[in-house]
């Protein structure tokens, strides 16, 4: 964004935000469900009380084993995590995570303040990711790079590595004194370090490309796979002692107490064989195998807090534990909860999408009661909506399958919106008795709600986003490689007329008319410090002067921003949402789930989160009101610290 664009003196840059959790909602826990999509790690802490889980849905588990259920989930990142390695003795853990296209973040958290001690940033995928013995510090291994960082458990520092480590490493340990570490590299060496002096105490040659390396029988021994199957190494020699036969998908899991022998967890497409081993003086000796009848196990996760049982994933977020006795299987309770796909809210309400249907409810968190009971309207695989007035609403499907219908409430009948066989509806926006549509072909279209009579249509290449500017005039935003070279346009519906509206910036991602007539737009650009991304309250008569009121110095193209009487709001990083008002730059108060999107609702910011809830947070404080979220009869709020429910038909 050019030189000219004014930012306001009390702008705090996310990036730098971002290292602090804002503050976490204490609500009371209405449902705890599993994962959205398949578990990525998992971990048992040393007690055997439970079980920590990470998902490609950004989120982390707790399990507790007695219980057998989920008691608490917290979304860390708006990413995939991969690793996940628990903090002896504490209730810190370590991530990796990756959004797949090349950021890579490893962070520190501690899980009973919801607060995210550091985050350090890698060019390469980390392959290997653990605590110390004693939690002094953290291991991190990237695939790309030989050698090893060590970062200080607390405050994120990078500590002295071994600097001749020349292999990539797969496997890292320490004993409880941490002056010792010992490694596994995927060249075939096993290697001891002194850490104090960073020199190798011994480097043994060990078979190479072993997968799934652990140590087990109190460290005496390292099982992997290689090409045949399970193999174990003297770790006192390097040297291949025993071997066994198993599936290289097979996870490995050494087991606790006095045993200290292996588990070997194959996971088939409807059973689970988990196989348990004994390092004898000749060799290894398998002790037992079991059959646990199970769908959807995901192979190669697994963890056991003891000896008697091994829990391992379900594809589809939950977890099972098998009795490795018994082969008696059961799947660990979790609540499933019933997503929002879409809200919009009107002068006096708000309309809701689920997977059910639609709803039509209270705008205010005030307004709800025990008790209370919701209707659900059918609907046809619809997953949008705008709401037009208390008695309208325009849904349609984000993927095209379902074109743009007009559900009238007083029963009056429905109506088609736009042409058969128009592309999909990638914007809408709603003004006046009219409804924009921007679909994915850069065909605009504005129709009257009454009639479904067509007012004006406009085409182009390189639309991103529409609303309305006025009753008059649409608002465009577009990339400037497609002529004429400015982020934003200007159309006189009457005319056609076009005008450009020059900020700066590569694109206008988002725009936006808030309820006071000021329009706003997400202003993605790129300066020699890298890619950057502004929400700018923009400046008509003067479009340089404009105000930038947020900045984020990374790409967000899927950032989102609300206007209320006393704040501009946003969710731009994917971190929370943040908010600019009379006391300046604030963030918003942390609830389960990361805010996908921000709405203005009867004067607070709404957000609709990424495990599909609603909630609402003061427009001044950013604090939370209320949330509320639906299971597949029923719904719940939290609010003021009690618990309101009711029923949906």
């Amino acid at each position: 964004m050019r030189v000219g664009l004014r930012l306001f003196p009390l702008l705090v840059l996310l990036v730098l935000i971002a290292q602090t959790l804002p503050a976490f909602s204490q609500s009371p826990a209405l449902t705890v469900r599993g994962h959205r999509g398949p578990v990525s790690a998992m971990s048992a802490d040393e007690s055997g009380t439970r079980i920590m889980t990470a998902g490609e849905d950004g989120f982390v588990v707790e399990w507790n084993v007695s219980e057998g259920r989920a008691v608490d989930r917290f979304q860390l990142s708006p990413y995939g995590i991969v690793s996940l390695s628990l903090r002896p003795g504490s209730r810190d853990i370590a991530i990796a995570e990756s959004d797949g296209l090349g950021l890579y973040r490893v962070s520190a958290w501690n899980m009973d303040r919801r607060e995210r001690l550091f985050s350090l940033r890698f060019k390469d995928p980390v392959s290997y990711l653990a605590y110390s013995a004693s939690g002094s510090f953290i291991a991190v291994a990237r695939s790309a790079q030989t050698g090893i960082v060590l970062i200080d458990s607390v405050s994120g520092s990078i500590l002295r590595s071994p600097e001749t480590i020349s292999s990539t490493l797969s496997y890292v340990a320490t004993g409880k004194s941490e002056r010792t570490m010992i490694a596994y590299s995927t060249g075939g060496e096993l290697s001891y370090w002194d850490l104090a002096a960073g020199d190798a105490i011994r480097v043994l040659k060990a078979p190479a490309n072993i997968a799934n390396p652990v140590l087990f029988a109190n460290n005496r021994y390292l099982a992997g796979f290689d090409g045949q199957g399970i193999v174990i190494i003297d770790a006192l020699t390097g040297l291949v002692v025993s071997r066994a036969e198993a599936s290289a998908s097979a996870c490995l899991v050494a087991m606790p107490g006095p045993s200290e022998g292996l588990m070997a967890v194959e996971a088939g497409e409807y059973s689970v064989r988990v196989r348990t081993f004994a390092a004898t003086a000749f060799g290894l000796q398998e002790s037992g195998s079991v059959y646990a009848f199970l769908e959807g196990a995901i192979a190669g996760l697994s963890a056991s807090p003891d000896g008697t049982s091994v829990f391992v994933p379900l594809s589809h977020g939950d977890i099972a534990r098998i009795d490795v006795r018994t082969g008696n299987a059961s799947t660990m309770i979790s609540r499933p909860v019933l997503p929002v796909s879409d809200a919009s809210a009107y002068e006096g309400g708000l309309f809701v999408l689920t997977g059910s249907g639609l709803l039509a409810l209270p705008s205010s968190p005030q307004d709800y009661s025990q008790g209370q009971p919701f209707l659900h309207s059918a609907v046809r695989g619809e997953d949008r909506l705008i709401a037009v007035s208390e008695a309208t609403v325009a849904t349609w499907s984000a993927d095209g399958k379902v074109a743009p219908l007009l559900r009238r409430l007083d029963g009056s009948g429905d109506l088609e919106l736009l042409p058969p066989g128009s592309a999909a509806v990638s914007a809408a926006s709603a003004l006046g008795g009219r409804i924009l549509f921007l679909d994915a072909s850069g065909t605009l279209r504005v129709v009257e709600t009454m009639t479904g009579t067509p007012v004006f249509s406009f085409s182009s290449v390189g639309l991103l986003d529409a609303a309305f500017r006025d009753e008059r005039r649409l608002l465009v935003g577009k990339s400037v490689s497609v002529a004429p070279a400015a982020p934003l346009l200007s159309i006189e519906m009457a005319t056609g007329e076009t005008v450009p509206v020059d900020l700066g910036g590569s694109a206008a991602v988002r725009v936006l008319r808030g309820s006071s007539g000021t329009c706003y737009a997400v202003i993605a650009d790129e300066d020699e410090a890298g890619r950057k991304t502004s929400i700018v309250k923009i400046d008509f008569r003067d479009p340089a002067a404009s105000t930038a009121l947020m900045e984020y110095r990374a790409e967000d193209v899927s950032a989102s921003i609300a206007e209320t009487s006393a704040s501009v709001c946003a969710t731009l990083g994917g971190d929370g949402a943040f908010l600019f008002g009379a006391e300046g730059f604030k963030s918003f108060e942390r609830t389960a789930a990361l805010p996908d999107r921000v709405f203005e609702a009867a004067g607070y910011a709404l957000c609709l989160d990424s495990d599909g809830g609603l909630v609402w947070h003061d427009p001044v404080t950013g604090r939370t009101v209320a949330e509320l979220r639906f299971t597949a009869d029923g719904w719940e709020m939290t609010r003021n610290g009690e618990i309101l429910t009711g029923n949906l038909f």
